[in-house]
């Protein structure tokens, strides 16, 4: 189908039009945006209707800042190669320095983006879209609020409007500067469909144990459901929001969440860790893991939803 269009443009000083143009629309081979199946939410679907079954790796840093798009290459190469479609990048927006890691959030809140890091991120997702790989792209990470708390820019003692780390909840200045953060990630890259969720947060339930004086769950996860209001009311593309957590545990209040599109919990089998986690018999086998898990988040999260919105409706989770 053949369109005609012109641009109109008007100032203090009248209105300039452009000459007519015209463009030909074709059918597309991209299967679209992936979203909760309607047809069954414990599944992921394409705008076409197509399933989508992620499988994939966390990769979210590199090692040297000189070979950002060489690593992610060999990464996606790799996973390409063995089948992978599903990959978690990280683009960290509250720590000073990071050359390990996407950020770009530069040396002041809310402005001075760093733009050579988002023409990595341009490259790196052009990449990972020829390769048929998706991504989770994680906004944010709770290591900024725990390990690299002296460093990260919201502190007070650089500048930032915070007093203390769980602050990042509550504070009016902080969600400012989010947003705009925010606001600029879902302008930049909100037309790909290779990013499959954009992931407020990267295991946000661990702040607890770094700021047990001022922790409140009630204020995170509240935290959550404006951000990804926010997020859903920016995004004319309607990608999925999520976050995630660790600890094995289902968090149904979060989980729970209208405005929380799927559950990502992760497990950790480091000795001396995490044998505390309840599992099935099994107990190492990820397989059997994976199943039991999804189980009690399904559960779990379906109870909760039930609680919270009044009306019955079948959530995913896995």
């Amino acid at each position: 189908m053949l369109y005609q269009f012109c641009v109109s443009v008007t100032d203090k000083n009248g209105t300039v039009e452009s000459s007519l143009g015209a463009f030909q629309v074709i059918d597309s081979t991209n299967p679209g945006f992936i979203r909760v199946s309607e047809r069954n939410k414990r599944y992921f679907e394409f705008s076409n209707g197509e399933t989508f079954i992620g499988f994939g790796l966390n990769i979210p840093w590199w090692q040297f800042e000189s070979r950002r798009l060489s690593t992610y290459e060999y990464y996606l190469d790799r996973m390409s190669a063995h089948g992978a479609n599903l990959g978690r990048a990280w683009m960290t927006n509250s720590g000073r320095a990071q050359d390990w890691i996407l950020s770009i959030q530069d040396d002041q809140l809310g402005s001075d983006y760093n733009l050579e890091e988002a023409w990595a991120f341009d490259n790196i997702l052009e990449m990972a879209e020829r390769q048929g790989i998706y991504f989770l792209l994680t906004l944010e990470d709770v290591n900024q609020y725990t390990y690299n708390w002296s460093a990260n820019l919201y502190n007070r003692a650089l500048g930032g409007p915070l007093t203390y780390r769980s602050e990042i909840f509550t504070h009016p200045e902080a969600r400012s500067f989010q947003e705009r953060v925010f606001r600029y990630l879902l302008a930049r890259w909100g037309y790909s469909t290779g990013i499959l969720s954009w992931e407020l947060f990267n295991e946000i339930d661990e702040l607890q144990w770094s700021d047990p004086e001022h922790w409140d769950r009630q204020a995170m996860v509240a935290w959550h459901q404006a951000m990804a209001q926010y997020i859903m009311f920016l995004d004319a593309h309607g990608h999925m929001v999520n976050t995630s957590t660790g600890s094995f545990k289902t968090h149904p209040d979060l989980y729970g969440l209208p405005e929380m599109d799927f559950a990502q919990i992760h497990f950790y089998f480091v000795p001396g860790c995490c044998d505390y986690a309840p599992s099935d018999p099994a107990g190492r086998d990820m397989a059997d893991l994976t199943r039991y898990y999804a189980h009690r988040v399904y559960s779990s999260v379906t109870a909760s939803f039930l609680r919270l919105s009044g009306y019955r409706r079948s959530d995913c989770c896995a």
